[in-house]
């Protein structure tokens, strides 16, 4: 059978979340998504299934932003046709740049990450004194952790800003335009910006970005993981990684993006607003079956 054929119906999900009310069910962009927030609701002994959303045929979504659009379009259909006391699916999506651009979707069934994705859960000073100290082998310091902090906001800028005034251009590698010279990591964003708006021959955008991402700096407030892409979290790692000349088998961005998942502590995460509500949710079907 093709997986075509394993795809359920929006329809079906209608019924299921009108007529089951104790079922749990929960749909995400990804694999990622899927292997964290099943690992965590697994060891916290909930029921609850965590689905991705490609298991669900989603005819011509009106939101069209890849998986996150079909999550979005999928939770609005339910949200318009199962009965607004029905509480048994939720869709969790990254925040991606929803805080500064204002613009996360108002819907009682989509739950947006704390921070900007999954990932960013896997930024903290133990983890990342774990993936240097036991996997790179190699030293740490403040000026590594501020550097990398820095070179991730200002890349999470200028995805913005590419995101706001020409969404239609290509992303280019970010590392390409760092530097990690004297234990200093830098990124030059006004030379990959150039890069980046030269090669999709869209110049004549250039000073609109430059000026979207000095008064959206001004503007950042709260924690700096609201300000950080997943991708990009892995991909200076790896590229640091390379830099101190650990082997390329342990930098490589896969084997890198799985290991950061596995330094997750569930006493850590537990304490963040989404896993509390999720910690809530299940506990409430609990409590209704008995």
């Amino acid at each position: 059978m093709s997986n075509e054929e394993y795809r359920r119906l929006p329809d079906e999900l209608v019924t299921r979340y009108t007529f089951e009310p104790l079922v749990r069910d929960i749909y995400v962009e990804g694999e990622y998504d899927v292997a964290v927030l099943g690992w965590y609701l697994s060891t916290k002994k909930h029921d609850v299934g965590v689905y991705p959303v490609s298991t669900v045929k989603i005819e011509n979504p009106q939101n069209t932003n890849g998986n996150k659009g079909r999550v979005i379009a999928l939770m609005s259909f339910l949200d318009n046709e199962i009965p607004p006391t029905a509480d048994g699916v939720r869709g969790i999506i990254d925040r991606d740049i929803s805080t500064i651009a204002n613009t996360l979707d108002q819907n009682r069934l989509i739950w947006p990450t704390d921070f900007a994705s999954m990932d960013c859960y896997c930024w903290s000073p133990r983890i990342l004194e774990k993936i240097f100290s036991l996997l790179f082998r190699r030293e740490l310091n403040q000026k590594i952790i501020e550097g990398i902090s820095t070179a991730l906001q200002e890349s999470f800028l200028a995805r913005a800003a590419k995101h706001i005034v020409a969404s239609e251009v290509k992303w280019i590698t970010f590392t390409r335009c760092c530097t990690f010279e004297s234990g200093q990591i830098k990124f030059d964003q006004e030379e990959h910006a150039t890069r980046m708006y030269q090669s999709a021959g869209r110049m004549d955008v250039l000073n609109a970005a430059r000026a979207w991402v000095v008064d959206a700096r001004n503007q950042l407030a709260g924690d700096g993981r609201l300000y950080m892409h997943g991708h990009d979290l892995v991909e200076i790692l790896s590229w640091i990684g390379l830099k101190m000349k650990v082997d390329k088998t342990i930098c490589a961005e896969e084997n890198l993006h799985r290991t950061l998942a596995t330094c997750l502590e569930i006493e850590e995460i537990s304490g963040y607003p989404l896993f509390q509500l999720l910690d809530a949710w299940a506990i409430s079907a609990k409590a209704q079956s008995q």
